[in-house]
């Protein structure tokens, strides 16, 4: 469904997996040889009071499933070794 580059530090192969942080769920794109990945692209993050220690989201700015997963392969195909 989504073309993965080889991994930019070592060549390995990388797959699309499901994160889970708190209550949020999301995508991010992780090398199955050496398990570099990318940040997490959150689905849902449970709203906290500004200020307030915990993760924070407002309406504007969350995504699909879809949306999440295209993200986390879209920054994971921009990389490049330096």
């Amino acid at each position: 469904m989504y073309r993965l580059r080889a991994c930019p530090f070592c060549g390995g192969p990388a797959e699309l997996v499901e994160c889970r942080v708190y209550r949020a769920t999301g995508w991010r794109v992780k090398c199955v040889k050496c398990k570099v990945s990318t940040e997490g692209v959150y689905i849902n993050l449970p709203k906290t009071k500004p200020g307030a220690c915990g993760p924070f989201l407002d309406e504007s700015t969350r995504y699909t499933s879809d949306q999440a997963a295209q993200i986390a392969v879209n920054t994971w195909n921009r990389r490049t070794v330096r």
